[in-house]
Formats: C-alpha cells, structure tokens, sequence
C-alpha cells in the first residue's frame, strides 16, 4: 500500500514525455530533476567565539565545592554509620535489661 501511496505522488510530479518524441529523446528526463539539491555548506566563521574571562574561575570553584561536598558527604556518612552501631548497641543493652529482669521476676514468682 505504501508502494501505491508512492506511486500517486511520484504521477503528480512527473509529467509525461511528449507523444512525438522517440526513445533516443527520452533520456532527458530522469530521476535526477526530483532529487532534492544538498544543502549548502556554511563556512565556518573567521571570528572566535567570545570567551568569559571568568569562566575558569567558575570551573576551579564549581569542582573545588564538587570534592568538598564529596569529602562532606563521606564524613557525614561515617558519623551516621557510628550513631547506627552506638543507637543498636544502646537498644540491644536495654533489651538485655528487661530480659534479665523479666527472668529475675518469673524465678522469684515461680520458684525457679
């Protein structure tokens, strides 16, 4: 179908070689004639681009804050990996704490 949609267009563009005219005179009309041109090149410009005189302080600064949250971010890490361990330890000494007196209760209540 897509052949056929192809084709219609293909007949509204080319017109038809004249009736009088031999197979020798048929040459003239190629395919060529619907192609469409290339595009033209540009040429590159003469002027360089303007340049931002601060833009290398701004790049020095940008990766300069960049490593300094990098180096923050490990430290932070560090601290809330400790606060974790100490918190567990703390929640493990408390519940060793209610075990211990919770046995020490039921010894006492049942005779154990």
């Amino acid at each position: 179908m897509a052949h056929r949609l192809l084709g219609d267009r293909l007949e509204h563009r080319i017109s038809p070689p004249p009736e009088d005219s031999s197979g020798s005179e048929r040459g003239d009309l190629s395919k060529l004639d619907l192609m469409a041109e290339p595009a033209q090149r540009q040429s590159p410009g003469t002027e360089a681009p303007p340049l931002d005189p601060t833009a290398v302080q701004r790049a020095y600064r940008f990766y300069r804050a960049q490593r300094h949250a990098k180096v923050e971010h490990r430290r932070e890490t560090r601290i809330a990996r400790a606060r974790f361990w100490a918190f567990l330890g703390l929640l493990l000494l408390a519940c060793l704490v209610v075990a211990v007196t919770v046995w020490g209760e039921v010894t006492k209540l049942f005779g154990l």
